[in-house]
């Protein structure tokens, strides 16, 4: 009788290894999805850099300063981004 308990109890941790397992693989993915959104959004941010006329219908209209400005908060939502990437490897790195 002490033996069937024992498998039983062994059987428990191993199936609740796995479902462990399951969440952190989960949790993963998730991480990595959320960088790959990141990655695609600085690759818009940097065609809106090189090609503001495409994103901004009034850019010839544009004095400048309005110019300069829209690049900057661009360029800006870029370091953003990538500082978003960063923040994820590293909640990443922490997983078992």
């Amino acid at each position: 009788m002490g033996g069937r308990g024992a498998s039983s109890r062994s059987a428990a941790r191993v199936k609740e290894q796995t479902m462990q397992n399951r969440r952190q693989q989960a949790n993963r993915n998730r991480i990595d999805k959320s960088i790959q959104s990141y990655e695609k959004q600085i690759r818009r941010h940097e065609d809106k850099v090189r090609n503001p006329e495409k994103y901004a219908d009034s850019w010839k209209n544009m004095s400048s300063q309005e110019r300069e400005g829209l690049l900057k908060h661009w360029q800006h939502e870029i370091e953003t981004q990538r500082g978003n990437i960063r923040k994820a490897e590293e909640r990443k790195k922490g997983m078992k």
